[in-house]
């Protein structure tokens, strides 16, 4: 790619992003879309939540290209693509010279079949030497840097994106650098620019200082991020069944959304779920938590939505919780305290777990859950 294409492809990258910022939300309901999100009750606070990390992310990708235009126009094209074999090569002769990094990578499988990280307490900080995980995509050239990152659009319709969305960087605030490894010997490597990204992956190393020295990276197997199972045993009548694909049936879930987010005292939220995750076709459940008499709010609730539906005690309301995000705020790119309706707890997404994380989280530990980008492996 000539210089005028670099330019116009990372121009067309930026307005891309910019006018995702701009779109307004659909006044139409999907009832699949409770499948597809981590935290799913309160539907309006979370797409409130969504246009601040795009907002975010869309002012560093923008900078980040203003940059790459005005200042490094002159960087030699990224290593050429390789057929993707899921498995790192030998680290380059230019890594950095820290003993750590001076680690030769070796192979690894050619998928990961690892479920989709979810949030977990976490109740230590990563430390030199620590072996990790991070999930994500790969971006920069080695003859600058690679960072790893999260990009927004990575997940679509309750899937990983196997072509993540090109993009002109990892901004720092959510990545962190991965070193000893080329990047053409990344599983699916794409050149871009004056460098490239790989494919979603996994990639395990050695964790040092802010930096992951690699071992080993595998591409990440395609596969739905929902597949919890409800909590509620079948009623002796049966399951009424889901609701119709119609405007009926999204009147009902309307219904059931108002009626919960009415009593933020009193429920947590809501959030869906498998009969049975096994068999998907024996359908959904709509699964309420509550801080009250659990038989009470279900026949409260059956009115608003009389199909499949499961309501379950819990510790916290959304009240509860709201108020321990919003004391642990303020809600940034790289440090995103959340509501996380089917787990009981507010979720803070962050690049890793730090001393000052686990500081800053103090008295509302018992509360909260940590799902970092890097994370420390577990001890066999």
């Amino acid at each position: 790619m000539n210089e005028d294409g670099q330019i116009d492809l990372e121009l067309r990258v930026a307005g891309e992003r910019w006018r995702a910022s701009r779109h307004s939300t659909p006044a139409r309901v999907d009832p699949a879309m409770f499948t597809e999100k981590r935290s799913t009750g309160m539907l309006e606070r979370t797409m409130a939540r969504a246009a601040q990390v795009l907002a975010a992310v869309t002012v560093v990708a923008f900078v980040g290209v203003i940059f790459v235009l005005l200042v490094r126009p002159g960087l030699p094209p990224g290593p050429a693509a390789t057929s993707p074999t899921g498995s790192v090569g030998p680290a380059p002769t230019t890594s950095p010279t820290t003993p750590a990094a001076e680690a030769t990578a070796t192979a690894g499988p050619s998928q990961s079949t690892a479920p989709s990280p979810t949030p977990a307490p976490v109740t230590e900080a990563l430390r030199n030497g620590d072996s990790v995980t991070a999930r994500g995509v790969v971006m920069g050239s080695d003859q600058d840097e690679l960072r790893i990152c999260k990009p927004e659009g990575s997940l679509q319709s309750g899937h990983l994106n196997p072509t993540p969305p090109m993009t002109p960087a990892c901004p720092e605030e959510v990545s962190v650098a991965v070193i000893g490894v080329s990047a053409a010997t990344l599983p699916g490597w794409t050149p871009v620019g004056s460098g490239g990204q790989s494919a979603y992956i996994d990639v395990h190393g050695t964790w040092s200082g802010r930096a992951i020295v690699v071992e080993s990276a595998e591409l990440v197997v395609w596969r739905p991020t929902t597949d919890r199972q409800a909590p509620c045993s079948s009623p002796p009548e049966g399951w009424p069944g889901e609701p119709p694909g119609s405007i009926d049936g999204e009147t009902n879930l309307r219904q059931l959304s108002d009626a919960v987010a009415a009593a933020p005292d009193q429920y947590i939220g809501y959030w869906a779920a498998f009969v049975d995750p096994v068999k998907p076709e024996l359908g959904r459940v709509m699964v309420v938590g509550t801080v009250g008499d659990v038989n009470s709010a279900r026949e409260e609730l059956r009115l608003a939505y009389p199909y499949n539906l499961c309501v379950v005690a819990v510790e916290h309301s959304a009240a509860d919780l709201q108020s321990i995000a919003d004391a642990l705020g303020p809600f940034t790119v790289a440090w995103r305290p959340e509501v996380d309706e089917a787990n009981d707890t507010v979720s803070i997404w962050l690049p890793y777990v730090d001393d000052a994380a686990l500081n800053r989280v103090g008295q509302f530990a018992e509360a909260v859950t940590f799902d970092p980008l890097v994370a420390k492996d577990a001890v066999p």
